[in-house]
């Protein structure tokens, strides 16, 4: 990423990795208060941000793009990109390429630790539960955004449905088999 702390820092990530700390608890503790202030920072973000900064943060003519391995792709501190390795591959700027954690982060908090069900779309025509409160949240989300910033409003349905599901063991397994790997 860059030599920027975002709202944890250097030694909150060192613990996160596994690295040994002398109180666990209190860096928990830490890495629960801040991870709650950060969030809450999206309202300020959203309020308040122009949209030639939002743009710049996640617009590719502005902010690096990264490669698969999360590292800004031509960063000179990087050794020598393999052009072969990111030359078909998109890469969003570093601050779009993230969001994907985010969205994962959001739908492991969200989903209070809640399985998932293979087969269950097909057999019920229902979400997973797992994902409801996620879904609700993105559609308040978009509301929020077009009534915040469009100056409209409209009924929104988000729905995630699974196919295809199994284990990752059986996909690996599958690839190894298919000679993929």
């Amino acid at each position: 990423m860059s030599d920027e702390t975002g709202f944890l820092g250097d030694s909150h990530r060192e613990f996160l990795e596994g690295k040994e700390k002398t109180n666990p608890s209190t860096y928990k503790a830490r890495v629960r208060e801040r991870t709650e202030a950060a969030l809450f920072d999206f309202y300020y973000l959203f309020e308040h941000l122009e949209q030639d900064q939002v743009r710049k943060m996640f617009g590719t003519k502005f902010a690096p793009p990264v490669g698969r391995d999360h590292q800004k792709v031509g960063d000179p501190e990087v050794n020598e990109v393999n052009k072969e390795t990111t030359e078909d591959v998109y890469q969003p700027s570093a601050t779009a390429a993230y969001t994907e954690f985010v969205i994962a982060f959001l739908i492991h908090g969200l989903s209070y630790g809640e399985d998932i069900y293979p087969g269950l779309e097909q057999a019920t025509g229902e979400q997973q539960p797992a994902f409801d409160d996620f879904t609700r949240c993105v559609e308040q989300g978009v509301q929020r955004y077009l009534t915040g910033k469009k100056n409209l409003h409209a009924d929104v349905t988000v729905r995630i449905e699974l196919e295809n599901v199994r284990a990752s063991d059986e996909l690996i397994e599958q690839r190894t088999t298919n000679g993929q790997e």
